[in-house]
């Protein structure tokens, strides 16, 4: 049987595992996690998004998997119902007080009783009597509390069988009706059949890092689930075969791999605030694989058990549902479990999260991807065959943005294919306003109206992605009508209406020509030169000929194009840009962008309203920022090296000026020297730490030495003339080192650097195990650059408020603002 997700060779990343070393002083040891930085707490991140996502206790989730058909489902409730009062009949069984011998006995009479009234479906040949008696005495230890003496709904790992068996006992009743609950139509048919993986608490074969999720579930496609053979598309089309995955990984299927998973479970003790938070927790870390690896996935469903007691989850752009507890000892909590897994294999393929318009092709052996040829509702459709996957959707929240290369043309029988004219698909869900005619934010009207205001200027040809087709997305229901591909839509209004004020998401989808590399791929600074400056023109002619401002200029959003004539820069993603007014002025002023870019006007959120002059900041972020990458791509030890050569000269700087100030004025310096000496102090031992693992030669400490004057002499004067703003630029550049410090343990993790024994002065240092390692230091570092990033911005907020006594409060109701990080 097959599962049905989609899946490149991409493996997801998981967070990494934390240093067993402990902090040696202030200066390296943070009072708070930072998500993506210093991860000491791999969940930490997780954490936050529950409590700013969750919406719980929700009625009605188990609608969201319903059939759109209304007769089929009538049918799939009498189902539901048949199998509770088959399991409810064993659980009373369970509960009669009977000896071992004389229970067994009435179990095996009643399933096989049971049985007899069901008629098999044609494609499965059954499970024998004795394998679900097997299964049935294994769930009832969890059903029954107190069945039986070993087993305890307190030790999560005693409940991981009974809920595998649980499950995969109600897939096989749902291909075996009751003789006078038979299918009558094709609607009444199970498409999919949704089982759980035998192995339990366990790394999915795919993973890299080091988390095990407790359970998965897998959905198994049904022969009768088919489409027309002779275009290609059939049974497996919404998966990979079985056949191809064993032949690429020779993984075995018992076993999770992220991509097939279709849900995954986590399993608590009890079902406590506590325990529940650290589930929900665990649902989203693990949940960002599965979109990871799985590019035909709209939503992702969840199961989290707090010993008996359970709820259903959804995952989507921009909320995480949970159901009311599902309390498995009891016959209600019973059949609303039961519903979630018999809707599941009766519904529709939307329904279960999958994008049906991204398919497989048997004949061609490719992905292809559907487009309308207008926003128009029945308009006809252009099917593209997928080239490359460029860009995967990466977070569990936020707009899953996906990149697609595709062509118009199947590749040939030998697998090559006409690659002059590539497209590209953006696939993302962005957030837009009920009417689609009146939605400013539209990125394939912004990109239209930038493709027609641009036609006719040949100096602007290649510059910029021009507009095919694309918009809203449409999903067919069972009476073949389309519909928005909305969130409101994928959760129905009964779930919809409980809500508030969630904002609503649309499901984008635009195809546009000409295709580039990511900017990371630059190989030269003269590359750079002319990509930045064919962005930058190409950034001006926009504003000029369609008068509107990117407002989102980043790395990503760069892309290199080559060509016969040379290298050029392509400005992409205009799902930031707005009008703007004749002044220049954008028509709105709210704080947008990607952080490390974002001018500091925009970042800080400040009255002025945006112009080019914020878009024109970020290229220049982008300029500085790149050369470094250039000049040392890989080479993460001599990055921290040059990292730390200038990082030591900051706090020296500010503590020296301070001091000086304090003996001249005869004042107190308000507690700053201490703090920004310590910091010199850790700054110089990050620099012992990667002189002793580099071990550089004379010419390289000739050029440290050079780094160090000049930059200490530029920094002086401009702590002199602005310390607000030295402090700010400071934070920035620990935030670099922060990024870079998380790329070298990926480094490490990859085993691309080797993870050599930590030198003795680190190991003194921060207290670490004596068999600590490089990626023990390398984590230490890092928490460490966390907590100056934050001090330096705050300092920086302090100047700003006048309020530089650090043993006063800062007035956190001033009307200054005050900028999270």
């Amino acid at each position: 049987m097959n599962d049905l997700s989609i899946s490149d060779n991409a493996n997801a990343t998981t967070p990494s595992k934390p240093s067993s070393g402990h902090p040696r002083s202030l200066s390296s040891a943070p009072k708070f996690s930072l998500p993506g930085s210093q991860q000491t707490d791999v969940y930490a991140e997780a954490r936050s998004q529950v409590k700013d996502y969750l919406k719980d206790n929700i009625i009605g989730v188990q609608t969201i998997a319903e059939h759109s058909n209304q007769s089929t489902r009538q049918f799939v409730t009498r189902q539901t119902e048949s199998i509770a009062e088959f399991i409810d009949e064993l659980v009373q069984c369970a509960k009669s007080g009977l000896d071992e011998a004389e229970l067994e006995n009435k179990l095996k009479r009643t399933i096989a009783a049971q049985l007899k009234c069901r008629s098999l479906t044609e494609q499965h040949s059954g499970k024998a009597d004795a394998e679900m008696f097997n299964s049935a005495v294994r769930f009832l230890k969890w059903l029954c509390p107190g069945s039986d003496s070993t087993f305890s709904t307190t030790n999560e790992k005693h409940i991981y069988p009974c809920f595998v068996e649980l499950i995969n006992f109600v897939a096989e009743l749902v291909v075996r009706p009751p003789l006078d609950q038979q299918p009558t139509s094709f609607d009444e048919q199970p498409k999919q059949l949704v089982r759980s993986y035998n192995k339990t608490d366990v790394k999915p074969d795919n993973a890299e890092g080091r988390h095990r999720v407790d359970m998965a579930l897998k959905c198994d496609t049904l022969n009768y689930n088919s489409l027309n053979n002779d275009d290609g598309y059939d049974k497996d089309s919404f998966q990979f075969s079985e056949e191809r995955l064993k032949a690429k990984d020779g993984r075995n299927d018992e076993r999770p791999n992220y991509s097939r998973i279709f849900a995954v479970i986590e399993v608590k003790p009890n079902s406590s605030d506590a325990n529940m938070l650290k589930g929900f927790s665990q649902l989203i870390e693990y949940s960002k694989n599965v979109y990871w690896n799985q590019h035909n996935r709209r939503f992702i469903w969840g199961l989290v058990s707090g010993g008996e007691n359970v709820k259903a989850c959804v995952l989507g752009p921009n909320f995480l549902l949970a159901s009311r507890f599902m309390d498995v000892t009891t016959a209600e909590g019973r059949l609303e479990l039961i519903g979630f897994l018999v809707n599941w294999s009766f519904c529709e393929l939307p329904k279960l999260g999958y994008d049906p318009t991204i398919r497989f092709n048997h004949k061609h052996l490719c992905f292809t991807i559907d487009m309308a040829h207008s926003k128009e509702p029945g308009s006809t459709q252009t099917t593209y065959y997928l080239r490359k996957i460029v860009v995967v959707a990466e977070r569990v929240f936020g707009r899953h943005t996906r990149c697609f290369v595709v062509g118009k043309q199947p590749p040939s029988s030998d697998g090559n294919c006409d690659t002059s004219a590539d497209i590209l698909i953006k696939d993302a869900w962005s957030e837009v306003s009920d009417s689609a005619e009146d939605d400013m934010r539209d990125e394939s009207k912004l990109l239209e109206r930038v493709s027609k205001g641009l036609e006719g200027h040949s100096e602007f040809e290649g510059l910029y992605p021009k507009y095919i087709n694309g918009g809203r997305m449409q999903i067919q229901n069972a009476h073949g009508e389309g519909v928005e591909d909305t969130t409101r839509t994928v959760l129905g209004e009964t779930v919809w209406a409980q809500l508030g004020e969630l904002p609503l998401c649309a499901h984008m989808r635009i195809a546009m020509s000409g295709v580039g590399e990511p900017l990371k791929l630059i190989k030269s600074i003269p590359e750079l030169i002319v990509v930045i400056y064919d962005v930058m023109r190409c950034h001006m002619g926009i504003l000029k000929h369609c008068h509107i401002l990117h407002r989102d200029i980043s790395e990503a959003n760069i892309l290199v194009r080559r060509d016969s004539t040379g290298v050029h820069g392509m400005l992409i993603d205009f799902d930031h840009a707005v009008d703007i007014t004749d002044d220049g002025y954008a028509k709105h002023a709210e704080r947008t962008g990607t952080v490390p870019f974002m001018s500091v006007n925009n970042l800080e959120n400040l009255q002025p309203k945006r112009t080019a002059l914020d878009d024109w900041e970020s290229i220049i972020y982008i300029f500085a920022r790149k050369p470094t990458d250039i000049f040392f791509r890989n080479k993460y030890i001599h990055r921290s090296v040059m990292l730390e050569v200038v990082a030591a000269v900051p706090g020296m700087v500010g503590g020296l000026i301070r001091h000086i100030k304090s003996l001249q004025g005869m004042r107190h310096n308000g507690g700053w020297i201490g703090h920004l000496l310590h910091e010199a102090e850790n700054k110089r031992m990050h620099l012992m730490t990667w002189m002793e693992v580099s071990k550089p030669v004379m010419w390289e400490r000739a050029l440290i030495a050079t780094v160090q004057t000049g930059f200490f002499a530029v920094f002086s004067l401009l702590y002199m003339v602005s310390p607000h703003t030295a402090h700010r630029v400071v934070g920035y550049l620990e935030e670099e080192a922060v990024t870079s410090y998380t790329h070298f343990i990926g480094e490490i993790d990859a085993g691309r650097i080797e993870n050599v024994k930590a030198p003795e002065i680190a190991v003194a240092y921060w207290n670490l195990d004596p068999e600590s390692t490089l990626r023990d230091i390398v984590l230490a570092v890092r928490a460490d650059e966390a907590l100056h990033r934050d001090t330096n911005h705050h300092f920086s907020d302090r100047i700003r408020a006048k309020c530089e006594n650090l043993f006063e409060d800062m007035d956190t109701n001033s009307n200054k603002p005050h900028i999270k990080y």
